[in-house]
């Protein structure tokens, strides 16, 4: 079983380097290598200073038992004009 966890602080960081290491997705993202911890760190603060406040949302699927991350999704808030 697994649920669903809205990133909401710095304290989920470590969480998102792990996602961010795990060797499928840095083929996936086109690098060659796991990112920096301080530059990520860098780019995590600004995704909650700045996408989370206006909408955005991450979310990190983890397991029931273990509490490990299965994965995640980041949502863009839509902004539809009427």
């Amino acid at each position: 079983m697994a649920y669903l966890y809205k990133v909401a602080s710095m304290d989920d960081f470590d969480d998102y380097l792990k996602i961010k290491s795990d060797p499928a997705a840095i083929l996936w993202s086109g690098f060659s290598s796991a990112p920096d911890p301080m530059k990520l760190r860098v780019h995590f603060q600004y995704l909650l200073d700045n996408c989370f406040s206006k909408g955005d949302v991450l979310f990190y699927l983890k397991d029931s038992e273990n509490h490990n991350i299965m994965g995640y999704d980041l949502m863009s808030k839509l902004t539809m004009k009427q």
